[in-house]
């Protein structure tokens, strides 16, 4: 119903209460790669954060990085302020994933370097 809405705020404020099954539940009944980078955007605290992106395997990342090729401006946004509060750890799995993407399939990679 919140995702419908797309009550992001709301969703994200329930991430610091729910554990970590429940919140692998929530994930895997999102079906939008970009409604879940507009949740993790409004995540406060980043230890939850970390959390929630060690839920997504490695096909729902290389998803949300497929889709953001063709993302509007505001998920662009909310995923620069996710990666920003991302430790180095996660930083550096994000940076393997871009890295494979760019391998298996150039034409749905965002590339940072032309």
């Amino acid at each position: 119903v919140l995702v419908g809405a797309r009550d992001f705020v709301t969703m994200a404020r329930f991430v610091d209460y729910l554990s970590a099954p429940t919140i692998k539940a929530v994930i895997d009944s999102i079906p939008g790669e970009i409604d879940l980078l507009h949740i993790a955007a409004y995540v406060e605290s980043r230890e939850k954060l970390a959390e929630l992106v060690g839920q997504l395997d490695d096909d729902r990342v290389h998803a949300m990085l497929r889709a953001l090729r063709t993302a509007d401006a505001e998920a662009i946004r909310n995923a620069l302020a996710v990666g920003e509060m991302l430790d180095d750890a996660w930083r550096y799995r994000l940076n393997e994933a871009v890295g494979r993407l760019a391998s298996s399939d150039s034409d749905d990679v965002i590339r940072l370097d032309s």
